[in-house]
């Protein structure tokens, strides 16, 4: 039979960005609140996960997937989000250009936590690649509009 690897056209980069970009937020280091220790970070979490939903939904996103976000974020546990922030790096445009594949890079038009000209930058740096802005969508781009997201998906995918 044949595998999936000789059906896949190319891959999609969600609301991404590379090092050292027109972003403020791709730095190889931890933000300085994943400093603090755990047990702070729990009692800060909530804060945190309002100042999050705030960036990450666009204003007109339907409340209830915002409430379900919600909840993803209050489940979150600080000890491994903190771990997930020590341990993150970021591609330089260097390691980008030597990408062969066909690439989609998709980001939210208004998003807020890693902005669309970030996005821009990261498909100007790929060799072979095409940048869609999604109307009406944040850094939930996948969530807040799944329709749009799918479709370039499966654009990179032979059906069978």
């Amino acid at each position: 039979p044949e595998s999936i690897s000789t059906r896949v056209k190319g891959v999609v980069l969600l609301s991404g960005a590379l090092a050292n970009g027109p972003s403020d937020v791709p730095k190889d280091d931890a933000p300085c609140v994943f400093c603090l220790p755990v047990f702070i970070l729990k009692m800060i979490q909530p804060k945190m996960n309002d100042a999050f939903l705030e960036k990450a939904y666009h204003t007109t996103t339907n409340e209830a997937l915002v409430a379900q976000g919600r909840m993803v974020c209050e489940g979150n546990d600080m000890a491994i989000v903190k771990a997930f922030y020590k341990q993150w790096t970021w591609a330089t445009k260097e390691e980008a250009s030597k990408v062969a594949t066909k690439v989609v890079v998709v980001h939210g038009a208004e998003d807020k936590l890693i902005i669309p000209d970030a996005g821009e930058h990261l498909n100007d740096m790929l060799p072979n690649s095409d940048f869609k802005s999604i109307p009406n969508a944040s850094h939930q781009v996948m969530e807040e509009q799944p329709s749009e997201v799918a479709s370039i998906l499966l654009s990179l995918v032979e059906i069978k």
